[in-house]
């Protein structure tokens, strides 16, 4: 239950970007790659922010879930495992969790520390979750702030660019 608070560095920076962009929080799968006509009628899964493939459960009792996943590899955030899309597959979905993947060539802050509220994690380290593409490469945003407050209409805030050269 805790582990929900460990993506909210994801969230913050998510509702950043839809604050500052109009981008959505939950994205449908042709944010992925807009390129990708297979993904357009995709409407089961969705990213979150611009690194993360969410597949939620829909059916009763289901261990498993069937959906496109976009171009490119993805790593599940559990196992570390990879999957190439650009295809439809079936991913585990143990009663435990859902289907969740980083995108290849991805930087994703999450706060590590399991917690019972997001006021405990206020100064918690970020663990950055590199998912580096076949060249090496890795890029993302994070989004900080007080995190209690309005700061951030005053430019009490942090916007950062994260890379990894290959």
């Amino acid at each position: 239950v805790v582990e929900r608070y460990t993506f909210l560095p994801v969230l913050y920076t998510a509702f950043w970007q839809a604050y500052t962009t109009g981008a959505p929080v939950m994205r449908p799968l042709m944010f992925a790659d807009p390129f990708d006509a297979d993904g357009f009628a995709e409407d089961r899964a969705f990213m979150l922010g611009d690194a993360m493939l969410v597949v939620p459960v829909m059916a009763e009792g289901a261990r498993t879930v069937t959906t496109y996943v976009p171009q490119g590899e993805w790593v599940s955030i559990y196992d570390y495992s990879v999957v190439e899309g650009g295809k439809v597959m079936e991913l585990p979905a143990p009663l435990e969790h859902i289907a969740v993947y980083y995108r290849c060539g991805s930087i994703v802050a999450r706060l590590m520390r399991l917690r019972r509220s997001a006021l405990q994690m206020k100064h918690d380290p970020f663990t950055l979750m590199v998912m580096a593409d076949k060249d090496g490469k890795a890029e993302g945003w994070v989004f900080d702030d007080e995190r209690d407050g309005y700061g951030y209409t005053k430019g009490v805030y942090a916007y950062m660019h994260l890379w990894l050269k290959g």
